[in-house]
């Protein structure tokens, strides 16, 4: 039996036995709709995940400008291997997974 592989768990912002949160996206020319979706989990989350299929605006550069781990993604025509190539690359315990042009309420 194949031993599942681990990654190292989120520990930077997490000194304490609290479960931690991935935020994972996939992205394409979305630095209008990213700036505000990404405000919007400011403090929320541990980590976000960017998962970029080929922008030619400036997505990337709002992306990492907030914290983002940016990771460039072939475009396959396939959302769940894209989907899959960004979850990949998550630590924390848990993901949250948002379009660009998507906010969490403040409540």
């Amino acid at each position: 039996m194949a031993k599942k592989k681990t990654k190292a768990k989120h520990q930077a912002k997490n000194q304490t036995d609290q479960p931690t949160l991935s935020l994972c996206m996939i992205v394409k020319d979305e630095a209008g709709f990213l700036r505000g979706c990404l405000a919007s989990v400011k403090g929320l989350v541990d980590e976000i995940v960017v998962g970029d299929t080929g922008s030619l605006d400036e997505t990337k550069e709002v992306a990492s400008g907030a914290g983002a781990v940016v990771v460039d993604v072939p475009w396959q025509g396939d959302f769940a291997a894209a989907r899959n190539a960004v979850l990949e690359s998550a630590t924390c315990d848990w993901v949250l997974v948002l379009d660009c042009d998507e906010v969490l309420a403040k409540k």
